[in-house]
């Protein structure tokens, strides 16, 4: 890949015709460094984990205590599922089980996961796929040693980009026409 250089290692935005040849900008060399990216070295932060047995009652309590909006269902910390805020609506709104039932008993057996080796264009890749907003993070052994959520996504993008990030302008037609409420 090429990259602008000004001869003292320092990189410069190209210029529309250097960008209408197909050579890439600052924007798309850190995209592409950033894809590229090991998640591990991303915000993966420590996941709220639960038993398999445990009772989906208690499990929608320890997601309400800890603002959790996933837990990952482990058996001796090696990954069996995610339980997400959708399964909660799913559950126990719209099928009415009972909050007795364990956990174990309404997740799906193959969860989609990344290890802490992958890239993060993998992880985006799999959330997109799956339409998941969240990955446990595995190593080797299948021990879940984080979760990777679209939030840590967001930021780590805000934190690559910026300008691109803050500063973008609204869409049209995104905006209420008419305050809420009223």
């Amino acid at each position: 890949m090429n990259t602008p250089d000004g001869g003292d290692g320092t990189s410069e935005p190209l210029s529309d015709q250097a960008a209408a040849t197909g050579q890439p900008g600052n924007t798309e060399l850190a995209a592409a460094t950033l894809c590229h990216e090991s998640i591990a070295r991303i915000y993966v932060t420590e996941p709220v984990t639960v038993p398999s047995d445990r009772p989906i009652g208690q499990v929608v309590d320890l997601m309400q205590r800890r603002h959790a909006g996933a837990v990952i269902v482990v058996k001796d910390q090696r990954l069996v599922g995610v339980f997400t805020e959708h399964d909660v609506v799913t559950h126990l709104l719209v099928n009415s089980v009972s909050e007795d039932t364990p956990i174990g008993q309404l997740i799906a057996r193959e969860p989609v996961y990344v290890l802490a080796d992958d890239d993060v264009g993998k992880a985006v890749g799999l959330m997109a796929k799956h339409c998941v907003r969240h990955l446990p993070v595995c190593d080797g052994d299948m021990n879940v040693i984080g979760i990777l959520s679209v939030r840590h996504l967001i930021d780590c993008l805000a934190e690559h980009y910026p300008a691109e990030v803050f500063n973008r302008p609204p869409r049209g037609g995104l905006l209420p026409s008419a305050p809420e409420g009223g």
